[in-house]
């Protein structure tokens, strides 16, 4: 598939005058990182008292990057533009129809490792850059791949370590051939996984969807390790799941929790704190079938093993449900997978409808407390959402961590009734449930029941 069309890159070299502070170190104020930061802003706006440099450049005409180097020179100049965390803005360029979308992002390489008594004005200054993304089709959305981008701009920083430090406006052939990579890694990974993966997918996504541990090995060169990883980086609900993922003496992280290549087995856990799948033995809310167990994702610490080839994909579990299925099935049936917007927007569609579900299981549980109406309202809410094995997992593990016993009593006795339903009257219960929706929203007229 061809990708470069359309894509661009470039990359300047920051040359600030940087501010000198003649006072002695143990006369300076001591206020944290407001002094830091003022300096730091004061810095980059100093009437403008800097140098940007273009070392290297994929644009089509030399108008081009002259507008868009003006538009850094205006940014720096303000002091928005940042490191680790990229932005992502529309650039109006002169003799362009339509705007270029561009990421832009300032990396700073570590100090030179002069020596302190030489004469040399630069010693201890880190060399800085700013590079830049950019794309004239006005269909493709750089912002929700934002993340990708920054780690893509992070792994040009530390090449950029090995330019001659004498002469900072010449890049290496390793960064040079990451510039041009730049939109095969950061946007179109989610089309090769999806076609290197095929029929396994559904496992994959709820793998992701659990964060399961996973590990990774690929030997085909469509579809490399690192991409598997940004992909599931992409489908993954580490906001949902991160407390399935604790021991529960730990406190809930923050960070990704997704670990490749790591392989432990499951932490022992008291019996009143374990969680099992509430759709054990259904094909409608889970399914699963070889080694991937009987729970159907009742034990989400379980690593899973993805090997790709060039031939086949194998995947060490087939757990999946509904929802993964039919998530699935909406990205394999986009047409054009030129666009890496599409796909992205129907990642993102899937998991914002996953967290609405587990907002609305969350409620129902509250209110199942002292309301047995709820109880079964939330019971058909399981059979009927498509993960609720995936829902009831996390929320009885979060009830446990709260230490909430009415609430981890309601999460218990839906998971023993759903177990305990055979296949025939759950399909009922599923069937009946559908109806009552239906009625409800014929008689509310604006979708309000």
């Amino acid at each position: 598939m061809a990708t470069s069309r359309g894509f661009y890159y470039a990359l300047y070299c920051y040359h600030p005058h940087r501010l000198k502070d003649e006072r002695p170190v143990n006369q300076l104020p001591d206020d944290g990182a407001q002094s830091v930061a003022s300096f730091l802003r004061k810095e980059a706006t100093v009437d403008g008292d800097f140098s940007l440099t273009c070392s290297r450049h994929s644009l089509e005409s030399p108008a081009v990057e002259t507008g868009l180097r003006d538009f850094i020179a205006r940014r720096l100049s303000r002091g928005a533009v940042y490191t680790g965390s990229g932005s992502v803005v529309s650039v109006e360029v002169k003799n362009l129809k339509a705007p270029l979308g561009c990421y832009f992002s300032l990396l700073r390489v570590d100090a030179r490792p002069s020596s302190p008594l030489s004469d040399d004005s630069t010693y201890g200054q880190a060399r800085e850059y700013v590079v830049c993304y950019l794309t004239d089709r006005v269909e493709v959305d750089l912002l929700p791949f934002r993340t990708e981008l920054d780690s893509h701009a992070q792994a040009l920083q530390r090449l950029l370590k090995d330019v001659n430090p004498g002469d900072s406006s010449q890049v290496s052939s390793d960064s040079i051939s990451h510039l041009q990579s730049w939109q095969r890694n950061a946007l179109f990974f989610i089309s090769r996984c999806v076609d290197c993966v095929g029929n396994k997918l559904p496992a994959l996504l709820h793998a992701s969807l659990c964060c399961q541990p996973m590990n990774m090995m690929s030997s085909d060169k469509s579809c490399s390790r690192e991409d598997l990883q940004r992909f599931v980086s992409a489908c993954s609900l580490t906001a949902l799941m991160q407390a399935q993922l604790q021991k529960p003496s730990e406190p809930v992280k923050t960070e990704p929790l997704i670990a490749f290549d790591l392989v432990s087995e499951p932490d022992d856990v008291p019996d009143s704190r374990q969680t099992q799948c509430p759709a054990q033995g259904s094909g409608d809310s889970c399914s699963s079938s070889g080694d991937g167990g009987g729970g159907g994702g009742s034990d989400f610490r379980k690593p899973v093993t993805v090997t790709i080839t060039p031939e086949e994909c194998t995947l060490s579990t087939s757990t999946t449900n509904r929802f993964c299925e039919e998530w699935a099935v909406a990205l394999r049936s986009v047409p054009d997978k030129t666009n890496p917007s599409v796909l992205r927007q129907i990642v993102e569609n899937f998991k914002l409808k996953a967290n609405q579900h587990m907002n609305t299981l969350k409620r129902l549980l509250r209110n199942a407390e002292t309301d047995h109406y709820t109880l079964y309202r939330a019971f058909v809410f399981l059979e009927t959402c498509g993960m609720g094995e995936v829902l009831l997992a996390a929320a009885s593990q979060e009830v446990a961590e709260a230490a909430s016993g009415d609430g981890f009593k309601v999460c218990k006795v839906l998971t023993e009734f759903v177990q305990s339903l055979p296949a025939t009257a759950r399909l009922e219960h599923i069937e009946r449930a559908k109806q009552q929706q239906q009625q409800q929203q014929q008689q509310a007229p604006f979708g309000l029941s």
